[in-house]
Parts: C-alpha cells; structure tokens; sequence
C-alpha cells in the first residue's frame, strides 16, 4: 500500500530534533513510504534550510515545499495534502520520533480492515535533556473500536494526531483541516470527519516518540486557550455533534483545566492519562 507523509517544520523547530524526526520515517522505517512531503511555514533557520535543501537535491523521495509567511499547521498541512500523490497520508510532526515498525504496523492493519479511514496508535512521551539522552515518560493509550472512539470523542480528541494515518478521500470531502478553529485544528477535523460517517481506529501498541518539553503543560493553558477551547465546543453544539449536557460539561471541565496553574495541571494531566489507559486496556 502506498502512502505519503505530510510534515510541517517551521522556525521554532530544532535542527537536531527536525533530523531525527525525517530519519525515523525514512530510512530508519521497515516499511518506507513513497513520498514525503515537507511544508515549510515561513523561513527557517539557515542550518535547516541547508539540511532541507540536501534533502530535496538527493535521491529520497522527498518534496520541500517553501510557503512565504507563517500561516499556520492547519494551512500548512492543507498544502502538503494538496500535494500528495497516493490514497493514505500519514502524519508526522518534526520534534517527534517514528518507531522503525511504525507503518509497518499501520499499513498491515489497514490492508486487513478496509472499512478504516482514520488509523492512529498509542504514543509514549519523552523528554530529552540532552540530545541523544532520552527518557521516556507515561504512554497514552486511547479507545480501538470504531463505536468506542465515536462516544469518546465527545468529550476527547479520538486520536493522536502525530500518529494518524488518513485516506485522503476522507479528509478532503470535509475540505481539509479547517483553518480557522485557533489550536483545535486536528480535533475539529476529527469531529467533521466523523459527521460525514469515516470510521476510525486505534492501534494499542506504541508506534511513536511524543516529545514533552518543559513548557508542554503552559501551552495547555491560558485565556487563548480558554477562549478557543469555548469556541470550539460552541461549534461542536451547534453542528450537533454534542448535547446540551455534553457542552456544558465539556466547558466547565476542558474549560476550567485550562486556566488552573501549571502546579495543579501536570498532575491532573497524570491522574487523567492513567485512568485512560486504565480504561483501555
């Protein structure tokens, strides 16, 4: 089965950790894909132009496409998408790290459950102090069955979105990623995907590195982000996607966790990751 990969670097990046990432789903992976596609949001820093520019010159099957300003991942993924030339697209974001088997798993598990438009995995956390020097965290496991991850996306995003592999013609009869829901681009995406009757599944196993750094927990948090999370599921009410109940509870508990201090937020995050995979397993 063929697939591409659609990555966005942009200058926030690192250099080291955008190498890793473009290794661990090329030439470290089993099963490699036919094309990659990498997005730059804006100019990027000269070592990662230079390293991009080394790529898009060899003979890997990789595109670098250069956008002139920073529009955004959802922007940016809609032109990688754009761009692709197989049936599935596989996502990858550039601080993480693929497992070598990754697609193997994915593409095998697809061939064997052609109903499935949407697949993604568990994912363990890592930070890495040093490079080179990792150290692995909790793993986030979340619902398999299609029915199981329709209910559990009413109150939570359905998968993890760096480990997700698309059937393109799913993710363009809804137009894309929508490019206007602030930092929920993925789970609105989800959630119109899951509208319009695509079928979803998880993988219990570990397929990828999701990078935690020191400030993962502040960017869960604040007044913009209290004020997307609100839009967002106004949205969700009004498209019909949750009740009445389903909103108000989903805005007094996703809301308020966004505006308690970093302190109490990690673990609350904890409490929630374990009793999750609790529940998964």
């Amino acid at each position: 089965m063929d697939f591409s990969v659609v990555m966005s670097v942009y200058s926030k990046d690192r250099f080291d950790s955008i190498r890793r990432a473009i290794t661990s789903i090329t030439t470290d992976q089993i099963c490699k894909p036919a094309e990659v596609i990498i997005i730059e949001d804006g100019p990027v820093a000269e070592e990662v132009e230079a390293y991009l520019s080394s790529l898009e010159s060899s003979s890997a099957p990789i595109t670098i496409i250069r956008l002139p300003h920073n529009r955004g991942l959802a922007h940016a993924l809609n032109v990688g998408v754009r761009n692709t030339s197989t049936d599935w697209i596989a996502r990858m974001d550039a601080d993480d790290y693929s497992l070598p088997y990754r697609f193997e798993r994915q593409v095998t598990y697809l061939e064997s459950h052609l109903e499935v438009d949407v697949l993604g995995s568990a994912l363990q956390e890592f930070t890495e102090p040093q490079y080179d020097h990792i150290i692995w965290g909790e793993k986030r496991l979340l619902p398999r069955s299609s029915s199981e991850i329709s209910a559990y996306a009413r109150f939570q995003s359905p998968v993890h979105h760096p480990t997700v592999m698309i059937r393109k013609s799913a993710l363009l009869s809804v137009d894309g990623y929508p490019e206007d829901s602030g930092h929920f681009e993925d789970y609105q995406l989800w959630e119109r995907m899951l509208l319009n009757g695509a079928q979803f599944a998880n993988i219990s196993e570990v397929l990828l590195g999701y990078r935690v750094d020191s400030g993962a927990y502040n960017r869960r948090g604040g007044w913009h982000m209290m004020r997307d999370e609100i839009a967002l599921q106004k949205q969700f009410y009004k498209d019909g996607f949750t009740s009445r109940s389903q909103f108000i509870r989903n805005v007094i508990i996703r809301g308020l966790y966004r505006l308690v201090p970093t302190s109490i937020k990690k673990p609350l995050y904890r409490l929630r990751t374990a009793v999750k995979n609790h529940n998964t397993v």
